[in-house]
């Protein structure tokens, strides 16, 4: 199981990978590079800059995720139809 809840993209150009430790490590590698090593069936993209590990969610609606953590993060508008859809598959 991979251990990172959330990777945040909000940072200039660095990324961020938030462990369920709460320890963070920093990357230069594009998101969109990031996502295509990661387990499709796990991890969505739910926004241009973050990338959630479905194993970490707590809850959602239609606007956001809360994570186990009760971290919030918001579902961006064009991500919503595929968040959904890689949700309820998982």
């Amino acid at each position: 199981m991979y251990n990172f809840a959330i990777i945040d993209n909000s940072e200039m150009n660095s990324k961020r990978i938030k462990d369920k430790i709460d320890e963070m490590y920093t990357t230069w590698s594009p998101l969109s590079s990031l996502i295509k090593q990661l387990d499709s069936s796990i991890f969505v993209m739910i926004s241009q800059s973050l990338i959630i590990n479905m194993n970490f969610i707590k809850t959602t609606d239609n606007e956001k995720i809360i994570l186990k953590d009760e971290t919030q993060v918001s579902i961006a508008s064009r991500k919503k139809s595929s968040f959904k859809k890689s949700y309820q598959q998982f």
